[in-house]
């Protein structure tokens, strides 16, 4: 569904749409709740199906996520020059996966290829089982 108002228009993305963005790009935003505190953390990610997996080290992130809590994780690209761009978002549980105690995934999930820009160990891969993935496209009109 496209919006227009003016000299643009906002377009509502498919699920399809939403991983295929997801699946093209590797750097995006992790969104999690520490106490009372948000924090948005910039991460490297794959895609597992649907899941956003990432890898990390023992710290902060680990120990928020490692017991199945809600987070939010968006990407997103911007031409500033044409005011054009896209978002998408995904919404779910995050969860350690060695916790969770199925072998399949956790051989699954340590094979795939995410190599974190961040220096450091990173042996511990979380994973986003998603609630729900949207995406919003805005562009330019075109002339009549």
């Amino acid at each position: 569904m496209s919006v227009v108002r003016g000299e643009s228009f906002v377009e509502v993305l498919t699920r399809e749409q939403c991983l295929e963005l997801l699946a093209g790009e590797e750097v995006g935003r992790l969104a999690v709740v520490t106490g009372a505190r948000p924090e948005i953390l910039p991460v490297n990610y794959v895609l597992d199906g649907d899941g956003v997996v990432i890898r990390t080290g023992e710290g902060s992130m680990l120990h928020v996520v490692a017991g199945g809590v809600p987070v939010a994780f968006e990407i997103d690209a911007v031409d500033r020059r044409r005011r054009t761009g896209w978002s998408v978002v995904v919404h779910g549980i995050a969860h350690e996966v060695r916790t969770l105690g199925i072998a399949e995934l956790t051989a699954r999930l340590d094979a795939l290829e995410l190599h974190p820009w961040a220096g450091g160990q990173k042996p511990f891969v979380v994973r986003i089982a998603p609630i729900s993935i949207t995406g919003r496209r805005i562009g330019r009109a075109r002339s009549r």
